[in-house]
């Protein structure tokens, strides 16, 4: 992990990035991207992850990026230092959430139901959707009867759908039912979450850097889909990917090139101008 610096260009201000479809393409980080976090933390930032991996699916890409703070993993659920292997906090579904389970199997047999439970992955529906996120995401499961996992703590579920319009009628079914203290989310285009009321990137995000030291205005974050919107707009400069859908482009106050092409070191190379011009205007 990188050493952070005392002092520096960007001393004291902190950078989070979405993992797939940001800093991540084709399960590599651009070369590009790892050269501008190289200097980001070697002039003093502090670099992390907010992501709706679990802990142990994001930990290679924090090793390989050379982050050097605590993480947010689950989209916020859980806040980690992969460092100290310290989890910072950690939110877990009511047991009103768990009620939902059933009658969503029965309607709709044919999708993917992860259930994620801090460290653990317990699949209550194998589907071939399932196989190619576990093995993209180089994921350990069990296989489990909901009976079975309703006696868990639930951290977020996970509903894993290709079928765009079998996903579409999901989500509209879910839209309906009556849910207390959990939310669903879109997270990809065959992927439909359950998560905690209160839980995002961008409510984790503010309590990062309120941990952290980190004035508002200092906090940078860049994404690609929905469940970054709230990551980018918590930010004190938010980015999104040119890839990312034009609603979401409106709202950053800066658009980088694509994921391929080095989107993050894009955003750090704006980010380094924008500093130095702040500088300049004080000396």
């Amino acid at each position: 992990m990188a050493q952070v610096q005392s002092k520096g260009r960007f001393s004291g201000c902190l950078l989070a990035s979405d993992i797939d479809g940001t800093l991540v393409s084709d399960g590599r980080i651009p070369q590009r991207n790892l050269a501008a976090i190289r200097r980001f933390t070697d002039e003093g930032g502090l670099f992390t992850l907010a992501t709706g991996r679990s802990i142990e699916s994001a930990r290679r890409y924090a090793e390989m990026a050379g982050v050097n703070c605590s993480a947010i993993v689950y989209n916020g659920a859980i806040g980690y230092n992969f460092m100290e292997e310290k989890t910072l906090w950690q939110e877990s579904l009511p047991e009103s959430a768990k009620i939902l389970l059933p009658p969503i199997l029965e309607r709709f047999p044919d999708v993917g139901v992860e259930v994620h439970s801090g460290r653990k992955l317990f699949v209550l529906n194998h589907t071939p959707d399932v196989d190619r996120h576990v093995v993209y995401e180089q994921l350990e499961l069990i296989d489990m009867d909901y009976d079975a996992a309703a006696d868990e703590d639930w951290t977020k579920v996970l509903f894993a759908m290709g079928k765009t319009d079998r996903l579409a009628q999901l989500h509209a079914y879910c839209e309906e039912l009556s849910v207390t203290g959990c939310y669903f989310l879109k997270t990809a285009d065959c992927y439909y979450e359950l998560t905690c009321d209160g839980v995002s990137k961008g409510a984790a995000l503010t309590r990062l850097g309120s941990l952290m030291g980190v004035p508002p205005e200092r906090i940078f974050a860049i994404g690609d889909y929905y469940n970054d919107t709230e990551l980018v707009e918590a930010a004190g400069v938010g980015c999104f990917v040119e890839t990312a859908p034009a609603e979401l482009r409106a709202l950053a106050d800066y658009v980088a090139c694509s994921c391929e092409k080095g989107a993050v070191a894009d955003f750090i190379d704006e980010l380094g101008q924008t500093l130095s011009g702040q500088a300049a205007v004080f000396r």
